[in-house]
């Protein structure tokens, strides 16, 4: 469940159900970068959010409600990963100053 409420400028409350989504990613075996940012974009949008999922150095300015996540890649390492929620119509801007793309 996904309720973002947002009061002035800078101000959320955020009530998301990240973890137990994460929990099925990271529940893969060898669960890909691309599987986990795919599947954190597709599940906000389907909630009405929008979102930025990134791992490269970024910038984010604007309401927002921030989560980050270490995604397990092999038996022996993990990846870190900024999520980014923001609800439809807010002024946010996000900027990903690596490469792109799902595997961030």
């Amino acid at each position: 469940m996904a309720e973002i409420n947002i009061e002035g400028p800078f101000h959320i409350n955020a009530n998301i159900d990240v973890n137990a989504f994460v929990n099925q990613i990271q529940g893969m075996p060898n669960g890909s970068r691309s599987d986990f940012t795919k599947g954190v974009v597709n599940h906000f949008t389907s909630l009405g959010h929008n979102v930025f999922v990134c791992h490269p150095n970024h910038a984010v300015t604007g309401p927002y409600a921030k989560y980050h996540y270490e995604v397990r890649i092999n038996i022996f390492s993990t990846i870190g990963f900024n999520v980014y929620v923001m609800s439809r119509g807010r002024n946010v801007t996000a900027t990903n100053f690596g490469d792109g793309g799902y595997d961030n």
